[in-house]
C-alpha cells in the first residue's frame, strides 16, 4: 500500500521531497529536479518576489510562476532557514550568475546549477 503525501502540509512536502534529492540514487540531481515534484528543470519554473512593506520578505510568484503539477502553500521564509522543527530549506533561490528575469533555482540543486 503506498501512503499519500498530505498537500495542505507544504514544509512537509519540501522535506519528504529534499530527502529524494539529497538521498534517493534514483534521483538524477544534474537535471535540476523540481522540489516539489522531481520532474527535471525547466520543466517547473519558480519566480520570487519580493513582499509587501519595507522589511517584505522573498516569496513565490504565483503569477509568474508556471509548470508544476504539485501545487501547495509554504511559508519561504521559514522554510528558507533549517530549524529544529524544518530541518529541511530546499526552496527556490535566485541565482547571482543568471539573468534577473530568469526563473529561481531550487537551494540542493545550485552545486549542479553552477557547474
Amino acid at each position: 500500500m503506498q501512503a499519500h503525501l498530505d498537500l495542505s502540509q507544504g514544509q512537509c512536502i519540501l522535506q519528504h521531497m529534499g530527502a529524494h534529492v539529497i538521498h534517493d540514487p534514483r534521483v538524477d540531481r544534474a537535471t535540476e529536479p523540481c522540489g516539489l515534484c522531481l520532474i527535471m528543470a525547466p520543466s517547473c519554473q519558480f519566480f520570487l518576489k519580493k513582499g509587501k512593506g519595507a522589511r517584505g520578505n522573498l516569496k513565490i510568484d504565483q503569477d509568474r510562476s508556471h509548470g508544476c503539477a504539485v501545487k501547495v502553500n509554504f511559508m519561504y521564509s521559514i522554510t528558507s532557514e533549517s530549524s529544529a522543527s524544518s530541518s529541511c530549506s530546499n526552496v527556490p533561490v535566485i541565482c547571482p550568475l543568471c539573468p534577473k528575469l530568469a526563473p529561481a533555482v531550487w537551494r540542493y540543486n545550485l552545486s549542479y546549477h553552477f557547474a
